[in-house]
């Protein structure tokens, strides 16, 4: 999912992430005692960070709306919903 950055933060463990820049501009952020991929940031979408929902805990606020990055799924991933699919992190539908 991806969410303002401001609206974005970690109620414990920050200390704990480590950001690995895999191409300029794109930052992953893991967690540096496990590996669990967390979040990225891309200096493109300044405002957004993008993580994975699986990771989070508890409810959510609000159901997801959107496919993000839909190009990049594994070829056996075919969800079962109408939400748009983007491409990359920019408005284009795949």
């Amino acid at each position: 999912g991806g969410v303002a950055r401001k609206q974005f933060k970690f109620i414990s463990g920050e200390d704990k992430v480590k950001k690995y820049e895999s191409s300029p501009g794109v930052k992953w952020g893991f967690c540096g005692n496990c590996g669990t991929s967390l979040l990225y940031d891309h200096d493109g979408v300044p405002d957004k960070t993008y993580f994975t929902l699986a990771n989070l805990e508890g409810p959510l606020d609000r159901m997801p709306d959107s496919h993000v990055s839909f190009e990049e799924k594994v070829h056996w991933f075919h969800p079962g919903d109408e939400l748009p699919k983007f491409k990359a992190k920019t408005e284009e539908r795949t």
